[in-house]
């Protein structure tokens, strides 16, 4: 498939197109190529058909990943400047997160009412789209003071720790702050502002909307009887069907052996480049972003003694990252001012339209299984509890 990328050693995205409309449009154009390959469509053969469409969709959404961050990591060794003006920009985004975060707690301890949040649900869809929430208070300049104290404190973490962080998922958080072997960590900017702002009461105060929630759709579910769910289901492929291997996109094998049997060599390369095919347990991320890091700069970057020469240059290269960020903070800030004052929107972490619809299905899901709770429960039908 060709990767038509008519900006070289630039995003793949014009100053006039912002990011959200191109992810969405290059997911539409990669996925009606996808389903109009005959090559690509043959799969359905050896493979599970349903597992083989699936792929397809899930491959599209991994592709705009690799379109936009593989071009990005080259030019990354031609200009570091980028990179510290999007991490500048990700600490607004965290600074918002924790605060949208603190309202989740105050709203699920029924403290506070908010209008545009009906469920608990709806916090885990705000936090794709933090920096538009119109209930979140705009970033101030003693939030930035705070963030520029943290990205220089020994509890900074970084972009790579916090990649996988979910920010808003209130259970995991909860059971990280209270407990040391929880499945997930803390994050070390909440920590941090909770310590400098007095907000770690929060996690104390008690879910009862989430309860409310819980029982409710405990009802709705124990009244679904299993005659209902098997109309529901569709007729079971044929056992021909059930015989074939599935196909997975989160096997980075057979992701890797998909691409490099379908895509054009740029496409290969820009993979290869967004470590697409990298299992996260195998990747060393401090190591890889360090090597990236310091063999782009031209500038020489001190390096303190240290037991382990890995954890030195680490340390090195993390200090020089946080004092690059320091620098790109006011301007981040400037920026996000004038665009606030401008009314012009942010862009979300939406990957494509498709992906919206599964939210708004999976939320009415919620929201109807609440009710159909609260009516079994002898209660009203809405959301009024």
């Amino acid at each position: 498939m060709d990767n038509q990328n008519p900006n070289e050693n630039k995003t793949p995205f014009s100053d006039n197109l912002n990011k959200a409309e191109w992810r969405g449009k290059t997911y539409d154009e990669i996925l009606a190529e996808l389903n109009n390959d005959p090559e690509v469509q043959l799969l359905k053969e050896n493979y599970n058909s349903s597992s083989v469409d699936r792929f397809i969709k899930e491959y599209a959404r991994t592709k705009v990943n690799i379109l936009e961050w593989g071009p990005k990591k080259e030019e990354w060794s031609e200009n570091d400047e980028t990179q510290w003006n999007d991490s500048a920009y990700e600490a607004l985004i965290q600074i918002q997160q924790k605060k949208l975060f603190d309202l989740q707690c105050l709203w699920r301890a029924g403290n506070i009412d908010i209008k545009e949040i009906l469920i608990s649900n709806d916090f885990n869809t705000w936090e794709h789209d933090v920096m538009n929430c119109p209930f979140v208070p705009p970033v101030t300049q003693q939030e930035i003071d705070l963030y520029i104290q943290y990205l220089l404190s020994n509890n900074y973490e970084d972009e790579a720790e916090v990649s996988m962080v979910r920010w808003q998922n209130y259970d995991d958080m909860k059971d990280a702050y209270n407990n040391d072997d929880a499945d997930v960590n803390f994050p070390e900017w909440y920590d941090f502002y909770n310590s400098r702002m007095g907000t770690g009461v929060y996690l104390t105060f008690p879910d009862i909307r989430g309860d409310q929630e819980h029982f409710y759709r405990k009802l709705s579910h124990e009244y679904d009887s299993v005659v209902k769910l098997a109309e529901k289901q569709q007729t079971p492929p044929s056992s021909a069907e059930q015989r074939l291997p599935m196909l997975w996109s989160s096997d980075k094998a057979q992701l890797k052996w998909f691409v490099y049997t379908f895509e054009d060599k740029e496409t290969q390369e820009l993979a290869e480049l967004s470590n697409a095919f990298m299992d996260i347990d195998d990747y060393d991320f401090n190591w890889e972003n360090d090597k990236d890091l310091l063999l782009s700069l031209t500038e020489p970057v001190p390096v303190l003694p240290w037991y382990n020469w890995r954890e030195a240059l680490h340390r090195a290269a993390n200090m020089y990252k946080r004092n690059k960020i320091v620098q790109a903070m006011p301007l981040a800030y400037e920026s996000y001012c004038i665009r606030r004052e401008a009314g012009i929107p942010f862009e979300t972490n939406s990957h494509d339209d498709s992906w919206k619809d599964i939210k708004k299905d999976v939320r009415q899901i919620i929201i109807d299984q609440i009710i159909e709770g609260r009516v079994l429960n002898g209660e009203p039908p809405d959301l009024n509890f």
